[in-house]
């Protein structure tokens, strides 16, 4: 069995860009320039915006920017929620097949995505991580998933099936097993 995925055809891919903003007004033209500018063609781009509730007109900016079509998505939180939050309601909206977070500070440029993005188009990750402390790519670490957890309820008024019918799975077989309690 080969380690290594189909490669992405990135002549049809869309790339989301997930961007957390809050209070970023005075980067906001100059981030949105260097996504849009990023060397990642012949991919598409779907730049996605989170506002986590800003107070210092960075919304007003981010409306004009979805006017002229530089932002695609634009969401704006009716309060403060936390930058995790705002990824994960910018992840909802996002249909590309590949996802890429990037803060509005320009602390990172959209410059490095290329060998963020390598190994995925490549088909040798699922996903890859960027570190300001390593700097530079690594070896991609492969791990396999597997569930062992039983079989979920179909319907509530239904009993589950007995576990019994989920030994057979390898990591299944080291897992205590009590029996079913009666109804």
């Amino acid at each position: 069995m080969s380690r290594y995925r189909t490669p992405l055809g990135v002549q049809h891919a869309t790339l989301s860009v997930l961007m957390p903003v809050y209070n970023e007004r005075d980067t906001l033209d100059t981030i949105v320039d260097l996504v849009h500018k990023a060397p990642i063609a012949p991919m598409r781009i779907e730049l996605i915006v989170v506002d986590d509730c800003s107070t210092d007109g960075t919304r007003d900016v981010l409306q004009q920017l979805q006017a002229s079509g530089k932002i695609h998505k634009l969401h704006l939180q009716p309060e403060n929620r936390g930058k995790g939050a705002a990824i994960k309601h910018a992840l909802g909206l996002s249909t590309g097949e590949i996802v890429v977070v990037q803060d509005a500070d320009l602390e990172y440029t959209p410059e490095d995505w290329p060998v963020l993005l390598a190994p995925i188009i490549d088909g040798r990750a699922d996903a890859c991580f960027g570190s300001r402390f390593l700097g530079g790519p690594h070896r991609v670490l492969f791990f396999w998933h597997r569930d062992v957890s039983p079989p979920r309820r179909r319907h509530s008024s239904r009993r589950p099936r007995d576990p019994s019918d989920w030994r057979h799975r390898p990591c299944a077989r080291s897992v205590p097993l009590r029996p079913w309690p009666s109804s």
